[in-house]
């Protein structure tokens, strides 16, 4: 049977359309395969993809307690366990202890507290004496109202006569006593003054008013001043000019015109003069007399003998003590 002309026409048209619309569907479906491309290098614009971490297979969780510690962690599973306080031990309950310190239970018989010893409330300080004053560890002046007087080791024996005892360290050696001129402004035991300069200051000793310009004391005399020996236990804050240091033993002195001083770091008090102690002058006024055939010394109650130290002419200051045989 043949087909007409017009009819064969449009079926080809509909079959060619069917045709291009089947593959265009297909393509559609079938995405073209990918061509692989260079792979660009790694940068903080461009960071590595992270890798997870594969958990293991048999790993397993801990079970859950109430009996952790209070300190516990799942990654130190050995650390040690703090004891906290319970809610009767906190700070203001009763029974508290605060970590490091235990409270005593009973206050009530609690020691009381042992206060350090101040120069204020120190045993046998002086009243009127600077705060803080010691004497030097070998003090050995024997009073003679004092028995607690421990006498320094001397290697020579002592020099006895008519009831007494001199002690010395060095031989005596003879030479001339001459008075040793300390300056203009020096003046001698017994010298009078009408009137004393604008640098004199006034110390109070034992209810008794002193006047002191540079290492002369005066005391009040005839509407005027008289020099003086230097009174013990008078303080000053200077040394007067000229003064020397004296070592005896460990202790260190400071001598002026016959007078020993010591000194706390704040005032310069004098003191009687240590035994052994070795001057190389005395002052004017000093009075001699001969036990035997030697010749001593003695300023303000206190004897000297005259030595001989390295070829200089000296003076040791004697340790004086009554003969308990007479």
């Amino acid at each position: 049977m043949k087909m007409p002309l017009i009819t064969s026409k449009i079926y080809r048209v509909a079959t060619g359309f069917a045709l291009l619309l089947g593959s265009s569907c297909a393509f559609a479906q079938t995405p073209p395969e990918r061509q692989p491309h260079a792979e660009r290098p790694h940068t903080e614009q461009n960071p590595a993809p992270r890798q997870q971490a594969q958990r293991p297979a048999n790993m397993q969780r801990p079970p859950a307690t109430t009996n952790r510690p209070q300190n516990y962690h799942p990654a130190d599973p050995q650390r040690g366990q703090v004891n906290r306080p319970s809610n009767n031990m906190q700070p203001g309950n009763p029974g508290y202890n605060r970590p490091g310190y235990n409270r005593p239970q009973n206050t009530q018989n609690t020691p009381a507290i042992n206060r350090p010893v101040t120069a204020a409330n120190r045993p046998g300080n002086t009243p009127g004496r600077n705060p803080g004053f010691s004497r030097p560890s070998g003090w050995n002046y024997r009073s003679p109202n004092t028995n607690n007087y421990h006498r320094m080791d001397y290697s020579r024996p002592p020099v006895v006569w008519q009831g007494n005892r001199y002690y010395t360290h060095y031989n005596y050696a003879y030479h001339p006593y001459r008075p040793h001129t300390y300056g203009s402004y020096y003046h001698p035991v017994g010298f009078f003054a009408a009137m004393l300069g604008a640098t004199a200051i006034t110390i109070a000793l034992n209810n008794q008013y002193y006047r002191y310009d540079q290492g002369i004391y005066y005391a009040p005399y005839n509407n005027g001043y008289q020099v003086v020996p230097a009174p013990i236990g008078a303080a000053i804050r200077t040394l007067p000019p000229g003064f020397e240091r004296v070592n005896v033993g460990n202790d260190l002195y400071y001598y002026f015109a016959g007078a020993f001083y010591i000194s706390d770091g704040n005032v310069y008090e004098v003191v009687p003069a240590p035994p052994g102690a070795i001057v190389y002058d005395l002052p004017e006024g000093c009075t001699q007399f001969n036990v035997g055939d030697i010749t001593y010394l003695q300023f303000n109650n206190t004897v000297f003998q005259p030595v001989v130290i390295d070829g200089q002419d000296a003076y040791e200051v004697v340790d004086l003590e009554a003969d308990s045989d007479q």
